[in-house]
């Protein structure tokens, strides 16, 4: 019973952070929309919005999501949630990858993509066991710190662009109010 609990408690927690991804999404599409008004001048919808951030909220969410997965039985509350997480960012990476054309992001998509693809795989198969629940932990980790890097490049865009741009203080504000 208490597993069930904390599961929920924890489950409704993270909700707070797809509810800024989506939040984020929406100030992008919003500013699409602007743009193609011509009420953006000079910038793009994902302006000052930092590659490196959105690609650190997706793989803390997929490691989180595989960890999930390498456990018996899988974790539904700690994988779902990141999973739909997972897919949010992916769609503010291809905001991005729409407006800026680099390579380098766009091969960072589909890398995430892909990932994602896999991870019904890893699910249905379920390849490795003391292993596999390892490396997950280890992924986990490293996200952790990924993520860290993230939000502090995202700042330093901030502070030197002297502007917000496409950033979302409510998806922000939510991040920080799941952890």
């Amino acid at each position: 019973m208490a597993y069930h609990v904390t599961g929920m408690i924890a489950a409704l927690t993270f909700l707070f952070t797809v509810l800024g991804e989506i939040f984020q999404l929406r100030k992008v599409w919003q500013r699409r929309r602007e743009h193609e008004a011509g009420r953006l001048p000079g910038e793009t919808p994902t302006a000052v919005l930092s590659v490196n951030q959105i690609m650190s909220v997706y793989l803390a969410c997929f490691a989180f999501f595989l960890y999930a997965l390498s456990l018996t039985p899988m974790n539904h509350y700690l994988g779902w949630p990141r999973f739909v997480a997972a897919i949010l960012a992916i769609m503010l990476l291809r905001e991005i990858v729409r407006d800026r054309q680099d390579t380098v992001w766009r091969a960072l998509y589909f890398a995430a993509i892909g990932l994602m693809v896999c991870a019904p795989l890893i699910l249905w198969l379920k390849p490795w066991k003391d292993a596999g629940a390892l490396a997950a932990q280890g992924l986990v980790i490293a996200a952790t710190v990924i993520l860290a890097q993230g939000y502090t490049h995202q700042i330093l865009l901030i502070r030197r662009s002297g502007r917000t741009g496409a950033v979302s203080l409510r998806f922000h504000q939510c991040v920080l109010a799941s952890g």
